[in-house]
């Protein structure tokens, strides 16, 4: 199934397959319980449409989508990722997630993303994909709807010798 999964620029699409994605993911979580409405997503994927919005497509059938951002803090943003019920579970999202890593190794050190902190499945299939949770982002959506902050290292982070500038408090 993998071998046919195929991720097309949202640009590529007419109007109404764009709008059945953003209507199917408002019906999911996190955006369901968050009250992030189909038109809400449409209108934010918009300035994105001939840039890193894609659709997720296996065997002729579409699975997601994908949003990104780059270049972000030294890396690249996953700034809306939804698989469809019938492809949850099987794989995808970690093979999705793999292919960036890949795309993106040689071209940045890190792959950022934000998960709402009520969402703990979501939060354990990122920290078993090897992202570590860096912070908290309280009331972000609003009232107790806090975002947790999640980075995978593209590199090893490499120690490096004091600067020379530096003394040994680490003042210039």
């Amino acid at each position: 199934m993998l071998e046919k999964l195929i991720l097309t620029n949202l640009a590529e699409h007419d109007q109404a397959t764009v709008a059945n994605i953003m209507q199917r993911c408002a019906t999911m979580e996190p955006w369901l319980q968050l009250g992030i409405t189909d038109q809400q997503l449409l209108h934010s994927c918009a300035a994105q449409l001939e840039r890193l919005c894609y659709s997720i497509t296996i065997e002729d059938k579409i699975a997601g989508l994908i949003c990104l951002q780059f270049p972000w803090l030294k890396g690249v943003y996953i700034e809306r990722i939804a698989l469809f019920k019938p492809f949850q579970n099987q794989g995808v999202g970690s093979h999705i997630l793999h292919l960036l890593e890949t795309q993106y190794r040689t071209k940045t050190h890190n792959i950022w993303l934000l998960v709402s902190a009520f969402n703990q499945g979501a939060r354990r299939f990122y920290q078993r994909n090897g992202f570590l949770e860096i912070g908290n982002i309280k009331d972000f959506w609003g009232l107790n709807q806090d975002e947790i902050l999640m980075r995978k290292p593209l590199t090893e982070m490499k120690v490096s010798a004091v600067p020379k500038n530096l003394d040994k408090a680490g003042h210039f």
